[in-house]
């Protein structure tokens, strides 16, 4: 071991290094879904990267399908938010929510998607309004649709799907 300055490492730290308490551990283990953490807020300290990762296929999609593809921007819109809405439940049921309150699968993606098409529908809502009526370019205004739909898809699909 190392000398710090002025005497040895502090006892506490030692200890907690040899019961594999490193700093490392409990920050991995705030992510995980063990039972410490399935509260509110570790749910949502999890939903936030299942959302940005979700929002990259989204935001990648509708821009592919509007500039490639030549898509109207609010039908690519709807292509794009389904395609992130699918990434969103895989990782939602895999990761963010430990505990499931649909008994079935398929009756659960149902509830999953029927939320999120009235999630999309306020995406598609907010993105006309931000596009057409403020004047923000299309993607930007995407940038502020979703921020303003997070809140309505995790606030639902926690209350009616998770726990």
């Amino acid at each position: 071991m190392v000398p710090l300055q002025g005497g040895n490492a502090p006892q506490g730290l030692v200890k907690r290094i040899e019961n594999k308490q490193t700093p490392g551990r409990a920050a991995r283990g705030f992510f995980s879904r063990g039972s410490k953490h399935q509260g509110l807020r570790g749910q949502l300290l999890r939903a936030v990267p299942v959302s940005l990762a979700s929002f990259a296929v989204d935001f990648g999609a509708l821009a592919f399908l509007t500039e490639v593809v030549h898509l109207y921007y609010l039908f690519s819109a709807a292509v794009s938010f389904l395609l992130g809405t699918t990434l969103t439940w895989i990782l939602s049921v895999t990761w963010v929510f430990p505990r499931r309150r649909a008994g079935s699968k398929s009756l659960e993606y149902g509830l999953f998607v029927f939320i999120g098409v009235i999630g999309l529908a306020l995406n598609e809502a907010f993105l006309w309004a931000f596009t057409e009526t403020l004047g923000l370019h299309y993607l930007l205004a995407k940038m502020c649709a979703s921020t303003l739909v997070f809140s309505w898809n995790f606030g639902m699909r926690r209350a009616l799907l998770f726990r």
